[in-house]
């Protein structure tokens, strides 16, 4: 079993943090390895609701349903796999810090019999990916980048 946990602190409100990584067409600004990201239905996003994505990770194209299990904003929210390679769930928690926000991500993955003998190494890659979107994150929030459009944020990041 594969678990990681990361915690970054970023000086925007709790609000403004939970309205830009709730907004799924702004997934693909601060997520390294996602690189489509579409939602099963058309209700409004809640518990219940489903996600097709697919990840580029280890060169690997990897395509998953997903759907969320908890919503509690601007506090909490959890999902679990429901198809793909990897059994994993994860979840945001997000806790005012002064006038900040401590985002705490965490990821905990069952890996399937193909994938178990190189469960270290998935690990560690998962971590590094992990950093670099939460890296990437902050630097948006912080930057004032989050209030563009994805297509003008993603041209200013580059």
């Amino acid at each position: 079993m594969i678990t990681v946990e990361l915690a970054e602190t970023i000086d925007r409100p709790v609000e403004e943090v939970w309205a830009f990584t709730h907004d799924l067409s702004k997934s693909p600004l601060w997520q390294t390895t996602l690189v489509e990201l579409r939602q099963l239905d058309d209700e409004p996003f809640g518990v219940g609701t489903r996600i097709s994505e697919t990840r580029r990770f280890l060169g690997l194209k990897i395509e998953t349903v997903w759907e969320c299990t908890a919503l509690e904003p601007p506090r909490l929210s959890s999902i679990r796999s429901l198809s793909g390679p990897v059994r994993w769930g994860g979840s945001y928690i997000l806790e005012p810090v002064g006038e900040g926000t401590r985002f705490t991500l965490s990821i905990e993955g069952e890996m399937s019999a193909y994938f178990r003998v190189t469960e270290p190494v998935l690990k560690r890659m998962t971590k590094r990916e992990m950093e670099a979107s939460m890296g990437h994150l902050k630097d948006i929030l912080e930057s004032g980048l989050a209030s563009l459009e994805p297509a003008e944020a993603s041209a200013a990041t580059g």
